[in-house]
């Protein structure tokens, strides 16, 4: 090394002795300094508010702009118009999850920047707990109290938790602990109090990590069905009795006639009108009208409007008409029995229902005001009513059941089958919910007089229907497994042709609640992950505001320890002499370079005397460079 203009850097280390000299850890040393170039309150109160502002307001704006998307979007269940018309895709079927109007992706991506933010927000905790630990540092070293003193590796360890390496920070505490063994000395309490921040801000960061995975995983895109009211005139659902021909009488054959209106059916020619509207629906083939039986009781029939005509989308409440028929064998108490070889005779209550039943004529069939089929309908009937049908099938020779074998089936063995049924029919008005293509609620009560003769007078005085029930008829024959099932499966088809003849006499009106049902694509987000994400990222809010209000409450000399508990205190401490030790109002005032620019010294690294690597200070002066190390 040159040594004729070398300058020699002796490095002065003070042994004070801490148990006597307390004035000498004090201001009173250097008086000069006491007030001089101080860093200002001001400042300290800056430089936190800027730290807590970091650490806070990212965090707290997320938060609150993911609750606003949230609920401001949010699809209520009250949205829905009637209570009753809740189907099983209407709103708020999951009651732990909130249903968004908005992208799934987008909720998504504004999560994900508080699990990025989080752990890059770090540091800024640890500056701000470094003010009241530095000020303990402080006081520690005051006080003499050795043991709560940092070692010089401890130093390294805090100071890399305290300026920014949080993760590279924790990892080397733990091979400190580890892998050192009985070498590691007690730990200080600087080291200690900004592990036990660390802690838990790496927790807390960790743990909006996972809420915010938690909810990338449950967050999905579903379709929910949002619902609006429809007006009336756009919900023609119900079904009405022609006005004023069905209305305006109880729709005797004579009270038609008397007044010259037609109903159903003409009382003069008994000819059906609207005939055609009757066989279509009988058949299934209308547009327009269909007898249904798909309420919760499927032995009540109902007539309701097409599902050809009818909107997949609209859910109603609609009003119409319907009937419930039972039936049961009564071919022992009509005395029915076999007279030649296709021909059974029967008699039922003195002759009132009497007569033969042959395989080729018409089924013998009446209307009565009993159930004991004892007294003929005269033109006109109350509700209920009853009905009355003979029959008799060639068997076959392979029969499913043993259907013969019951009593109230007459049979010749291998070639008929006859039996007798009397029904009981009553007209119902009905009123039915039909959501999402389902009926999910029908109620009955009886109908009036003239409702019954609606359908009554066109069913006894035209033919209407009748291979409909013979046909009817000769299927249970071959299927039912006694004659009071054959005659449970005949009151279905008899309650489907009675209600198809008065077809033509209804007309469309509006349905009692009718709405429509719209598919949109939203967010569906579990309560349990948001509200997670949400507490956790409130937890860091208030941890940044109790450590600025323990920071803001740490004297001016805290300040100043804090400033140089960093990488630049520590750099200036070792290479910039006496300088590093007056006051600053800046840390980075501790620097030559801040005052001298280009004159400032340079630090390189050099071989030590004892064989090591050491850095050394390099001051150019003129053209000549002295070299001056601490070693």
């Amino acid at each position: 090394m040159p040594s004729s203009k070398a300058m020699a850097i002796n490095t002065e280390y003070h042994n004070i002795d801490f148990q006597n000299d307390a004035a000498a850890r004090s201001d009173e040393r250097f008086p000069q300094y006491s007030s001089v170039d101080r860093m200002s309150k001001k400042r300290k109160m800056q430089e936190i508010a800027w730290n807590t502002a970091l650490l806070v307001i990212p965090m707290l704006i997320l938060t609150m702009v993911l609750l606003a998307f949230v609920f401001g979007y949010q699809i209520k269940p009250e949205d829905e118009p009637f209570e009753n018309l809740k189907g099983n895709s209407s709103i708020g079927t999951d009651d732990d999850a909130y249903y968004v109007d908005l992208n799934s992706t987008f909720l998504i991506f504004l999560a994900s920047w508080m699990s990025s933010l989080a752990p890059m927000l770090a540091g800024f905790a640890i500056t701000l707990a470094a003010y009241p630990i530095a000020g303990r540092v402080y006081e520690d070293t005051i006080q003499a109290n050795h043991d709560r003193l940092l070692t010089p590796y401890q130093l390294n360890l805090t100071l890399k938790l305290v300026n920014g390496s949080t993760w590279s920070g924790l990892w080397s505490l733990i091979l400190y602990r580890v892998g050192w063994g009985k070498r590691v000395k007690g730990q200080g309490a600087a080291l200690m109090s900004f592990l036990r921040v660390t802690v838990v801000v790496v927790v807390l960061s960790t743990l909006v990590f996972g809420a915010d995975t938690w909810l990338h995983v449950v967050t999905k895109t579903v379709g929910l069905v949002q619902l609006s009211a429809m007006p009336r005139n756009e919900a023609l659902y119900s079904l009405s009795l022609l006005d004023p021909n069905c209305t305006i009488t109880n729709n005797t054959i004579s009270q038609l006639a008397e007044n010259n209106l037609i109903c159903t059916m003409d009382p003069f020619t008994t000819r059906l009108e609207q005939g055609t509207a009757a066989f279509q629906t009988l058949n299934n083939q209308s547009n327009a009208i269909s007898v249904f039986n798909d309420g919760p009781d499927s032995t009540i029939a109902y007539l309701g409007w097409s599902s050809r005509e009818r909107n997949d989308t609209h859910d109603f409440t609609a009003t119409t008409f319907g009937m419930h028929t039972t039936c049961r064998p009564i071919s022992q108490a009509c005395g029915l029995g076999r007279t030649s070889n296709n021909t059974f005779a029967f008699d039922c209550s003195d002759g009132t229902f009497a007569g033969n039943v042959t395989i080729a004529a018409t089924l013998p069939q009446g209307y009565f005001i009993d159930f004991n089929a004892s007294q003929l309908s005269q033109g006109g009937v109350k509700n209920p009513f009853d009905y009355a049908v003979a029959s008799l099938f060639q068997t076959s020779a392979n029969p499913v059941t043993d259907i013969a074998n019951d009593p109230d089936i007459v049979t010749y063995p291998g070639d008929f089958l006859a039996v007798i049924l009397t029904c009981r029919v009553t007209l119902l008005d009905i009123e039915y919910d039909l959501v999402e293509g389902n009926v999910t609620r029908l109620t009955s009560t009886p109908s009036n007089t003239s409702v019954a003769n609606v359908f009554e007078p066109a069913l006894e005085n035209t033919a209407f229907g009748w291979s409909s029930i013979s046909n009817a008829l000769q299927i249970a024959s071959v299927v039912a497994e006694d004659a009071q099932d054959l005659a449970n499966q005949f009151a279905t088809a008899y309650s489907k042709v009675a209600l198809s003849i008065g077809a033509g006499s209804m007309v469309r009106t509006p349905a009692t609640a009718a709405q429509e049902r719209s598919t949109i694509l939203v967010a569906k987000v579990p309560k349990a992950p948001l509200f997670l994400l949400v507490v956790i990222n409130l937890a860091l809010v208030v941890m940044g505001f109790v450590l600025a209000f323990m920071a803001a409450r740490t004297s001016q000399e805290a300040h100043e320890v804090q400033s140089r508990f960093t990488i630049a205190g520590i750099v200036a401490n070792m290479f910039e002499g006496e300088k590093a030790g007056r006051p600053a109002d800046a840390v980075e005032r501790l620097f030559g370079e801040y005052w001298e620019g280009s004159k400032t010294s340079r630090v390189g690294v050099d071989r030590s005397s004892k064989g090591g690597y050491v850095f050394r200070i390099l001051d150019k002066e003129l053209d000549s460079i002295a070299y001056h190390s601490r070693d």
